[in-house]
């Protein structure tokens, strides 16, 4: 019996490259039974005429509508609702996989039944440029640091406590994830969150599920990273990305079966958050926010940084300290 797969895509005006994306599912090797679940967010451009015309070719393509503009995590979310492949894969609009990428995964989870996800390493490529300007595992410390085991085939079981490693780091991107669905249960994407929604998830299903994971070194997806990110304080949503990941370790801070250790982690990543919102206010000209993100952030501790933030707003506007709580 052919194994059926379900592959799910958030979409939001993304006309000039969910071809490529869709059409680099189609070609991947293994035979697979592929249901591809797009879920249109509103789109203002013609991403939704381009899906539609792929799908009367390719009858394993379904378009789906968003209630309302909701984001990737809520585009996800559409679509697990609808699936019902044996395994779920996650594919973004703008990037590709590599031939090879389902069936290294499915093949995989299908011969060690007791696994329920398999993760991969992917190039991150410059969108305007096209170049390779890195991988997904070399930056990230906490692959180096784990203890695993072999299991085959360049594959290796994490042995470490994965919430508590995702808390420190954020090791596992959904693009490079193949799920056994029956392992996840109804657990869907927290549509609150329009950035970190996919570390939440993995939070959870680490923390709430328990599932069992292996990854490999292997190079399955072509990311493409795109101009402001979260390093440039001038991207309009650097903030707003900041701000999310504050109310996002707060909710983690909230678990009632919450350890020392994640505690610790927790806080740690709660005051350098706080700091940078500090930052992003303060060069955006914000010093009132800057000076209150400040002083949140000795709820966790006291750091250098904390006073030299302080001193940069006070230089800046010398009765920011009045605006602080």
């Amino acid at each position: 019996m052919t194994v059926k797969v379900s592959v799910i895509i958030p979409a939001y005006n993304a006309e000039k490259v969910i071809s490529e994306a869709i059409g680099s599912i189609l070609a991947q090797a293994g035979g697979y039974d592929l249901e591809i679940l797009v879920a249109d967010d509103r789109s203002t451009d013609g991403t939704r005429e381009v899906v539609a015309r792929l799908a009367q070719r390719h009858p394993q393509i379904v378009l789906l509508d968003n209630a309302g503009a909701k984001g990737p995590g809520g585009g996800r979310n559409t679509c697990l609702k609808r699936a019902t492949g044996e395994y779920v894969a996650f594919l973004d609009a703008d990037d590709v996989w590599l031939p090879d990428h389902l069936e290294s995964g499915v093949s995989f989870l299908e011969r060690c039944r007791d696994f329920d996800i398999a993760f991969f390493n992917f190039d991150i490529v410059d969108y305007e440029t096209k170049e390779v300007v890195g991988d997904w595992f070399s930056n990230r410390k906490a692959i180096s640091r784990f203890r695993t085991e072999p299991v085959e085939d360049g594959f290796f079981q994490v042995m470490d406590d994965l919430y508590e490693a995702l808390l420190g780091e954020c090791f596992i991107h959904v693009q490079s994830t193949i799920l056994r669905k029956s392992s996840i249960g109804g657990l869907l994407f927290n549509e609150a969150y329009r950035w970190g929604e996919d570390l939440m998830f993995a939070i959870r299903l680490f923390r709430d599920y328990g599932l069992k994971c292996a990854f490999n070194g292997r190079k399955t997806v072509l990311y493409y990273r795109h101009q402001g990110s979260l390093t440039d304080y001038s991207a309009p949503h650097a903030l707003s990305m900041v701000e999310t990941q504050i109310r996002l370790y707060e909710e983690c801070r909230r678990y009632e079966k919450l350890t020392v250790k994640a505690a610790k982690t927790i806080d740690e990543k709660l005051l350098a958050r706080h700091l940078l919102a500090a930052y992003y206010n303060r060069r955006q000209g914000r010093m009132r926010p800057a000076v209150r993100h400040v002083f949140r952030s000795c709820r966790y501790g006291l750091r250098t940084g904390q006073f030299l933030e302080l001193a940069k707003i006070l230089i800046r506007t010398p009765g920011a300290l009045m605006a602080g709580d």
